[in-house]
């Protein structure tokens, strides 16, 4: 909405003020006028001139407010707060919009108070203050919170694409837009949806050639975003002049990376022809960023779904193991895939019950679904655990008809199949999407957030969402007693009787040991928590985990999370748990130690840089050899100041695309299968995605992250680089990763002896790594596999 202009109010200095007064006043950074009980305007601080370029004139009089300077939607509620002044009360004015001299619109906000009851004053003053960019920062945080949160509710493309187009249109702040991918054959774009242009402009370019010389296509095929003014589409794109209309102002186009690829773009159509700012842009590429993310992720349900009906057609059409169950539950006739899927021989099963084996928890539900298969003609399925002579559970689908009318059969007919690998797998991808997605709500939490509470209420609820506790607290510790807690999850008042003995947890029993070695502990129904120890089992925190919070080795409170059942918390959950504590520690310091972010930042690449060591089994300290490593070989080579920063970033978080590799992949004891291996080989790739839009990472840190496995002679990975095309800093920490898998002991291999581990690196010099970085680390390191503390400097 668009007010018409007005002209620039002017006031006179307010007569008869003290000379302290008027210096004050002239001197103030806030907006400052007086106008009496009739409006006319008494005086206006010289600050009036600078933020809003008005011409002030000290000798003018008689001006009167002009409300019409407000912008039309907060006029009425501005000039009624002003009109109802009670004497003597001050009176905050929430922002407002007052209309600068060019015909832009500045936020303020302050302060009124009615003055005319003092005779020295006689006057309303009104102060204000120029809030504009506090403003449009808090609008930015609410919109991308928000899409935020529709984003990571949708499942499929479409929604995801209604969603960008009807909020994320209005997040961004675009008058139209649309949203587009690359089609698998490579050669075209397929528009998903738009919003805002002309049927007649957009029909013709639902589909079209990738090679076109059109923006979007350009952007796409170059991987980068294009920030185009009205001026800018007219010089570049000539051709295409007629898309605009008289109205049209500046466009954008945002790249849609998913896999590591540019998969498609956002275009953006502005109402405004302005070139944007950094703040601007960086802001749509945030969008954009969690756009393609929920792209993904509806392809990765897509997937999920598609794999479903594939594995459910295999099973209607091939049946691996055939028996015939009498009406009565008595097994007539088994086939011999028996043995090899159960251990058992056709004979061994035949005349028994044949719900004899079922996991007692999937027995009544395979009960009912075969008395089902009894009345119904039509075939029934079940899926249910059954053991095998060994011991073990296999996961079974079990096909059943009613063929008792057939005299060559005489009873039901179950066609089954193993399908343990498959349930297995979508446990596991289920789990990693489930987590995924709340991993993704935790960091939009913290990003939104400003409140150090909200930030931990959140850390609360989203670890009882992927653990089996049932509630949790947080005890924040001022000095030595804990003060109110926060808490999430089912609550019960009963808890709360366990205060006071948490109250002192931190310093007694077996939690106060571990508090004060700051690390956490994990206990279950058979061990005491406090001293003198507590009846067991408890009958409430039967199961329990405490985190300790810690910044700058003190203390600072703990997480505590229980469940009234016995638990057994797998390691992924620990691992969890940690992280989060780890997570949540680094809030605490940061919100305390604002102004020391160099530090919380090297912190938490060193943290990040733990968390995989412990995830891929690592040997304990590998994160900080490498990093020590990389370091002075990094200062040998040259590197120095923000450089050597780089690439000791890129040491800590080199492996971070591991964090998407499934476990079963990723610790296998054996041997990789090709598939599996080329899931491994996407670590580099994925590590890049998840960090190329963190804006404080320099090209070289990403360089390690994506590069660190390519080798000299063009047989590494993911891009297959040779010799010195493969930058200097991830052939850097290629040698030092190879050093230390060799001088590590692993589960399947013994620690080799620095002698060893650099005869091993000399055969490898010029082949797969470089052979003057090789030269470099030998003549940093001692005998014993330990860096020297001086070293010559050595040319890049």
């Amino acid at each position: 909405m668009t007010d018409s202009p007005t002209t620039p109010l002017i006031f006179s200095p307010l007569s008869g003020s003290t000379a302290p007064f008027q210096a004050l006043i002239e001197y103030s950074a806030d907006l400052i006028t007086l106008f009496d009980r009739d409006g006319r305007i008494l005086y206006q601080s010289p600050s009036v001139q600078r933020h809003l370029g008005c011409e002030r004139n000290p000798t003018a009089e008689g001006h009167h407010v002009d409300f019409t300077a407000l912008h039309l939607e907060d006029r009425e509620r501005i000039s009624q707060q002003l009109m109802r002044l009670l004497p003597g009360v001050t009176v905050s004015l929430s922002p407002y919009r007052l209309q600068h001299a060019n015909g832009s619109w500045c936020w303020l906000e302050g302060t009124a108070i009615n003055l005319l009851h003092d005779p020295s004053m006689g006057a309303i003053l009104v102060q204000a203050r120029d809030a504009t960019l506090r403003v449009h920062a808090d609008r930015r945080a609410r919109a991308l919170e928000g899409l935020s949160t529709v984003l990571a509710s949708t499942n499929t493309t479409s929604e995801v694409v209604q969603v960008i187009l009807l909020q994320g249109l209005e997040s961004m702040g675009a008058s139209a837009g649309s949203v587009m991918l690359v089609n698998p054959d490579r050669q075209h774009v397929d528009v998903l949806g738009s919003a805002g242009y002309p049927a007649r402009d957009e029909r013709p370019w639902r589909r079209f050639p990738l090679e076109s010389p059109v923006p979007a296509a350009d952007a796409i095929r170059e991987g980068r975003d294009l920030f185009l003014t009205r001026e800018d589409w007219l010089s570049l794109y000539p051709q295409w002049q007629h898309l605009l209309t008289p109205t049209s102002g500046s466009h954008a186009v945002l790249t849609l990376r998913m896999n590591g690829h540019v998969m498609g773009a956002i275009t953006l159509s502005f109402a405004e022809n302005a070139a944007l700012s950094e703040t601007q842009r960086r802001y749509l590429r945030t969008i954009a960023a969690q756009c393609a993310l929920a792209l993904e992720r509806s392809e990765l349900n897509a997937r999920l779904q598609q794999q479903e009906r594939f594995y459910r057609k295999i099973t209607e059409y091939s049946h691996d193991l055939v028996s015939i169950i009498g009406l009565d539950g008595v097994t007539q006739y088994i086939s011999p895939a028996m043995m090899p899927m159960l251990g058992y021989t056709p004979e061994e099963r035949v005349g028994g019950n044949a719900f004899d084996g079922i996991h007692p928890e999937d027995l009544g539900r395979v009960m009912q679904v075969f008395q089902e298969a009894v009345i119904s003609q039509v075939p029934v399925l079940a899926t249910y655990r059954f053991q095998h002579k060994a011991g073990h559970w296999v996961w079974l689908e079990s096909t059943g008809v009613n063929s008792t009318d057939d005299p060559d059969i005489g009873g039901v007919m179950i066609n089954t199949r193993d399908v343990t690998v498959r349930i297995e797998a979508e446990k596991t991808l289920h789990l990693q999407l489930r987590r995924f997605q709340h991993l993704v709500h935790l960091t939009a939490d913290f990003a939104a957030q400003d409140s150090l509470e909200q930030l931990i209420q959140a850390a609360l609820e989203h670890c009882l969402d992927l653990t089996a506790y049932d509630y949790g607290f947080f005890f924040p510790i001022d000095g030595n007693s804990p003060t109110k807690p926060l808490r999430a999850g089912q609550v019960a008042d009963e808890l709360f009787a366990w205060t006071t003995p948490w109250a002192r947890a931190h310093r007694t029993g077996a939690v106060g040991q571990a508090l004060r070695r700051q690390v956490a502990f994990f206990a279950g129904p058979a061990e005491p928590v406090f001293n003198p120890p507590e009846a067991l089992p408890r009958r409430i925190w039967t199961s329990l985990a405490v985190l300790p919070i810690v910044t700058r080795e003190v203390l600072r409170g703990f997480l505590a999370f229980g469940t009234n059942d016995a638990v057994d918390v797998d390691e992924d959950s620990r691992r969890l748990l940690l992280g989060v504590g780890e997570q949540t520690s680094r809030v605490v310091e940061r919100s305390v130690h604002l102004n020391e972010l160099q530090q919380s930042r090297e912190e938490t690449l060193r943290a990040m840089g733990l968390a995989l060591e412990y995830r891929d089994y690592e040997t304990k300290g590998h994160t900080d050899r490498v990093v020590a490593f990389t370091e002075q070989l990094g200062r040998v080579l040259g590197f120095s100041g923000a450089d050597l920063d780089a690439l000791r970033w890129g040491a800590f978080l080199h492996d971070t695309g591991k964090v998407a590799i499934p476990d079963a992949i990723l610790l296998k004891p054996g041997k990789l299968t090709p598939e599996e291996w080329d899931v491994i080989k996407r670590h580099p790739g994925i590590g890049y995605e998840m960090l190329e839009h963190i804006p404080s990472l320099p090209p070289t840190t990403l360089d390690v992250v994506l590069y660190h496995q390519e080798r000299w002679n063009g047989s590494g990975y993911p891009k297959g680089l040779a010799g010195t095309d493969i930058p200097l800093a991830a052939r850097v920490f290629a040698v030092i990763d190879v050093y230390d898998a060799l001088t590590s002991e692993r589960p399947y291999k013994k620690a080799w002896t620095h002698q060893e581990a650099a005869e091993q690196l000399r055969q490898e010099a010029g082949v797969l790594l470089d052979e003057r970085v090789v030269q470099a680390f030998l003549h940093i390191v001692d005998p014993e596999g330990e860096p020297f503390t001086q070293t010559t400097e050595v040319s890049p």
